[in-house]
């Protein structure tokens, strides 16, 4: 298994929320939806998309429509932001499971997490077969950023090649297929500050 999985208790209000999102997005609300590109269907929420700096923002990530080939779930954000550390989780049919980025690398203007997923690592778990799940996520914001944006890419898992050496953050071939808008600090005082010069 390329992840560990273990059940746990999550709090009510979260649960009523997770809820909520996942009724929406199955009737064409929440963020941007996922046309049928690349190895799965895709969804991205970031909520909320306005923050300051020391404050954190969930990302809900729903997959879809994929087949029996491991994915490779790559998640691009701007460095202001960072992953909350054990906050990242899986769910499925209701099912809570803890995870985390197989890979967390940065460069001089993004981060990326990578997730490496095997739908038979669930087979045990669930009743029937895995073909939808939501990935779960906290980043913290730790500088201010403008109209940036939270990427997520799907890969096929190349069997072929071993997940420490699939990911280069030098070459990190991501085309976003879905994102949502994120914004760390408050910038109104620098927007009417140049309205006033402006006029």
């Amino acid at each position: 298994m390329r992840f560990q999985i273990r059940r746990f208790q999550i709090r009510g209000e979260f649960l009523l929320v997770l809820g909520f999102f996942l009724f929406a997005w199955g009737c064409g609300g929440g963020g941007s939806q996922g046309a049928p590109v690349g190895p799965a269907r895709v969804s991205i929420d970031v909520s909320p998309s306005v923050i300051d700096s020391g404050d954190r923002t969930e990302v809900q990530i729903i997959i879809s429509d994929f087949g029996e080939d491991g994915l490779a779930i790559k998640i691009r954000y701007p460095v202001a932001l960072s992953y909350v550390v054990e906050s990242a989780l899986y769910e499925l049919d209701g099912e809570f499971f803890d995870t985390g980025p197989d890979e967390n690398e940065t460069d001089s203007t993004n981060n990326y997490l990578v997730f490496y997923l095997d739908p038979d690592d669930f087979v045990g778990d669930l009743d029937e077969d895995v073909s939808s799940l939501a990935l779960l996520l906290e980043l913290e914001g730790v500088s201010s950023v403008q109209d940036a944006v939270v990427a997520v890419d799907l890969d096929i898992d190349n069997p072929d090649v071993s997940n420490s050496t699939e990911f280069s953050v030098t070459d990190p071939r991501f085309d976003a297929q879905e994102q949502d808008d994120i914004r760390v600090g408050d910038f109104t005082n620098a927007s009417s500050s140049s309205s006033s010069g402006a006029a």
